[in-house]
């Protein structure tokens, strides 16, 4: 008799541990659909800031506006602030690729993200610059991402040289 309970008593352990084991399972399927989400929601509501940026403030978009101009070359200023939006839609692009990179994008995100890109890189005014920001930020350029941005690039024919004095324009602002 004290044989079959203790081979109940392990019987019962060992439910027990399977049991505990699928709900572990289970809750760490849950925390991984909530990082997911959590990207996914933090990639649109970044992207969302800039969008905003463009509807609320007059002076940027007519700035955008200009970019699309192929005959526009910022300068001062409008240099610093096309500077800002290039690195903010880097960091952006690569932030995205690195959550794809790990499985916490969707496809259609990342296509949505690439997308992004493409619409960015159809304002020839700041091609060069964003070329020349491509060419002194070295790492950045050897992304997969950033690789996508220089296919643009070099689709569109800007020089993979640029004339631009980006370091000197940066340091006199």
């Amino acid at each position: 008799m004290k044989i079959e309970y203790t081979k109940l008593a392990e019987l019962i352990g060992f439910v027990a541990d399977f049991v505990s084991l699928l709900f572990v399972g289970y809750e760490i399927r849950q925390s991984n659909t909530i990082a997911k989400v959590t990207t996914e929601y933090e990639i649109r509501n970044n992207q969302s800031a800039a969008n905003e940026l463009i509807m609320t403030d007059p002076e940027f978009a007519a700035l955008m506006a200009k970019w699309a101009d192929p005959n526009s070359e910022p300068k001062g200023g409008e240099m610093m602030r096309a500077y800002a939006f290039i690195l903010r839609q880097m960091n952006f692009w690569s932030a995205a690729a690195t959550s794809y990179e790990n499985g916490m994008l969707t496809d259609e995100t990342y296509d949505w993200v690439k997308e992004d890109i493409q619409s960015t890189m159809s304002l020839p005014g700041i091609w060069l610059l964003t070329r020349e920001v491509i060419n002194l930020r070295s790492a950045v350029g050897n992304t997969s991402i950033m690789q996508l941005v220089t296919e643009e690039l070099d689709s569109s024919g800007v020089p993979k040289e640029t004339d631009l004095d980006l370091q000197a324009e940066l340091l006199k602002n």
